[in-house]
């Protein structure tokens, strides 16, 4: 009889510790990644904002000394990645994210043409 109560025991305490178990899953997303440039050199102090496309909800975060950079807490859904830094183009990338996801992102960034106007006159004698 003292067995089965332990068997009984046993299989009561089993079956509590499952559900805790699958509650214990994670649902949060992420995107992380790096900026570097075009020779692959990282670019600390890069602007990185993330965008929701379906409710335009945005975070941004900036990049380490090591151009890295770590958004969490993202639902699943579709995100568009924007990186900044002056001197650099712009870039763009969609990314897609399911439940529990965690996406790298590597933005490379090309020097951005510099423009510069330069005025020239003659000055009468």
């Amino acid at each position: 009889m003292t067995r089965h109560i332990r068997a009984l025991a046993l299989l009561l305490a089993t079956a509590l510790a499952l559900p805790s178990a699958g509650a214990a899953q994670v649902t949060e997303s992420r995107i992380l990644g790096r900026a570097a440039d075009q020779t692959g050199a990282v670019l600390p102090g890069v602007t990185v904002m993330v965008t929701s496309k379906a409710t335009g909800a945005s975070r941004t975060v900036v990049t380490d000394a090591d151009g890295r950079f770590t958004v969490t807490n993202l639902g699943p859904g579709t995100y568009e990645v924007v990186t900044e830094l002056g001197g650099f183009e712009v870039v763009r990338k969609e990314v897609v994210l399911g439940v529990g996801d965690n996406k790298a992102v590597d933005m490379a960034m090309a020097v951005s043409g510099i423009a510069e106007a330069v005025t020239v006159g003659a000055t009468p004698w």
